[in-house]
């Protein structure tokens, strides 16, 4: 559950205007990992 939370939370700060950059750094994630969770489907 805690990976929604964070896709969700990518999402708003990316639909705000954040640079993908900002954004992983924010999380200390990689790009790499920051376009796993852009990449996830919230169907499943």
């Amino acid at each position: 559950m805690e990976k929604w939370l964070k896709y969700v939370e990518i999402k708003r700060m990316l639909e705000q205007g954040y640079s993908k950059a900002k954004v992983a750094e924010k999380f200390n994630i990689s790009r790499g990992t920051l376009y796993k969770y852009l990449n996830m489907s919230p169907d499943v």
